[in-house]
């Protein structure tokens, strides 16, 4: 197998941890008692390990090998939600996985990197991060059809094997040719991928609000069953799904992937801010522009991560990897968390401003990336 095909089974094992506890939570809430609630935030701190000892040990092993050793450690992740029981036990299952997910991120990205060749990183990532969307989307239906609890253990070992077959294949594929870094690249540029690290923190947060927590938007605002519940992360998942494939459409067709991440951002922000207003009156129109705010965030991760790894030579990339990764993960976790604590309820009114200010935020640091590396465009032309 080809590294660019690896790359792909690599990101479609993504999809199935990222959209399986999700949306199992709201089942296990029932059961276990709203403790149940933190897998999500956990599932952001593995990753964000994952990512740090990935980043540690990246230079002695080839990236098709570590996204290897990434899904195997999903594949033990998803057997763990079966044998450990409580709330407890499904937290410790999604630590667990976010640190597969971590180390499979990292190298995949590295991936992606060497495999994009001249046509930029922000393109292949949006492909990629599509193909995330549409696993992703495509699970919960399975734990929606698969209702009963013993068909549900047969579909989680299913898919921990489909994990372990792609580490399997991912172990023996070759890396592709690094192409060589854009002129002019340089991780001198420090200012820029600080502002790119911080900016990506707060977007990752956001998106992980809606992610980890889609069955539980679909349970409390569309008054799903917990059981059907797992349905409204398909749901999520397809409009990502729709969101990435679009982005990657436009970039190809010569749309500069941060004017469209910028516009995106401020139409989020008005959104949410309709949907905190209506949350409570009319939760299905609220519900309804959470959707388009979704999609809108589908063009965050490839946009970001793009320009870092496109400003770095192939030496700096790992390092480049690592910092956004883990600043990715970091807001993944803290946000998310510091939300549940101080609103209680991820699908409240306040919780809902909170996100739209972060996007108001987002779209102005966007705005100052896109600013810098303008002039340092025109820098280069001018020398």
């Amino acid at each position: 197998m080809n590294a660019r095909a690896a790359v792909y089974l690599a990101f479609a094992g993504l999809g199935i941890t990222t959209a399986t506890f999700p949306a199992l939570i709201p089942a296990r809430a029932a059961a276990d008692g709203e403790q149940v609630l933190l897998a999500a935030p956990m599932l952001f701190f593995g990753l964000l390990i994952g990512v740090l000892v990935t980043t540690a040990v990246g230079a002695r092993l080839r990236p098709t090998r570590i996204a290897g050793i990434g899904s195997a450690i999903q594949a033990v992740a998803l057997i763990a939600i079966l044998v450990s029981p409580g709330a407890i036990g499904f937290i410790a299952a999604a630590l667990i996985g976010g640190l597969g997910f971590g180390v499979s991120e990292a190298a995949g990205n590295l991936i992606a990197r060497a495999a994009a060749q001249s046509a930029g990183t922000a393109g292949l990532l949006a492909r990629l991060t599509g193909v995330v969307a549409v696993v992703a989307a495509t699970v919960p239906l399975l734990f929606a059809v698969a209702a009963v609890d013993v068909w549900r253990i047969v579909l989680v070992i299913a898919l921990a094997a489909g994990h372990a077959v792609t580490g399997a294949l991912l172990w023996r594929s070759p890396l592709p040719v690094s192409r060589p870094a854009s002129k002019g690249a340089r991780l001198g540029q420090r200012t820029t991928l600080l502002v790119v690290a911080v900016t990506l923190a707060l977007f990752v947060g956001v998106e992980s609000v809606f992610a980890g927590w889609s069955a539980v938007f679909g349970e409390r605002l569309a008054h799903l069953s917990p059981t059907a519940a797992s349905i409204a992360t398909t749901m999520y998942w397809g409009v990502v799904a729709v969101g990435r494939f679009g982005f990657a459409v436009l970039v190809h067709r010569g749309h500069p992937p941060r004017r469209t991440f910028i516009l995106g951002m401020i139409l989020a922000t008005v959104l949410l801010g309709v949907a905190a207003t209506v949350r409570d009156t009319a939760p299905l129109v609220a519900l309804g522009c959470i959707a388009i705010v979704v999609a809108t965030l589908a063009t965050g991760y490839a946009a970001l991560v793009g320009i870092g790894l496109d400003t770095a030579s192939d030496a700096q990339a790992p390092r480049v990897v690592g910092i956004l990764v883990a600043c990715g993960a970091t807001g993944g976790t803290a946000i998310p968390a510091l939300l549940l604590a101080t609103t209680g309820d991820p699908t409240a009114m306040a919780a809902l401003l909170i996100c739209a200010a972060l996007t108001a935020v987002i779209a102005v640091m966007s705005g100052v990336v896109a600013s810098r590396l303008a002039s340092v465009a025109a820098s280069s032309h001018g020398s």
